[in-house]
Parts: C-alpha cells; sequence; structure tokens
C-alpha cells in the first residue's frame, strides 16, 4: 500500500513540527517569536502540583539505598490494583 501525497505532506510536517518542538516545555521557537508570528510572553511559568508525583517522590525517600542500587523503582497502580496482589 502506498501512501497519498496529501498523506505524506502531513507525515513530513508532522515529523518538522515534533523536531522543533522542545522535548522539555513542548513549545515551539516560532511560538515565542514575533516576526514568526508569536508572542514573547505566550506562555506564562506556573507551578502545578501533581498527587502522583508527590506519592512517588514520597516513596522513593522511603527506598534504602539497598533497594536503589538494586534497581527499585517506585511505580503508581490503582489501588484496586495494588490491594488485589496482598
Amino acid at each position: 500500500m502506498s501512501w497519498s501525497q496529501d498523506d505524506r505532506d502531513k507525515a513530513i510536517w508532522t515529523w518538522l513540527r515534533e523536531r522543533q518542538t522542545c522535548s522539555s516545555c513542548g513549545t515551539r521557537p516560532d511560538e515565542w517569536d514575533p516576526k514568526r508570528g508569536g508572542d514573547r510572553r505566550a506562555y506564562v511559568a506556573q507551578v502545578e502540583i501533581c498527587r502522583g508525583c508527590q506519592a512517588v517522590q514520597a516513596r522513593n525517600a522511603g527506598l534504602t539505598e539497598d533497594q536503589r542500587h538494586g534497581g527499585a523503582h517506585v511505580v503508581l497502580r490503582p489501588r484496586e490494583v495494588a490491594h488485589a496482589g496482598s
């Protein structure tokens, strides 16, 4: 099966857009550049609290050195799944 020209064009544009997107913050340079239609104040940095990240960080803090060096890592599982194995 071959791709239509339209599908190939979309794939190329998607690939280019992904390459231009910062892997850390998720924005692209043109979003910040007024010369390219952007705005230097396009985004506002805000602090958000993720309850899942809080739980993982708290549990990670309780791991022993042996556990950490042994490859132990903390994962989040739904309560009903975690308790089913108990």
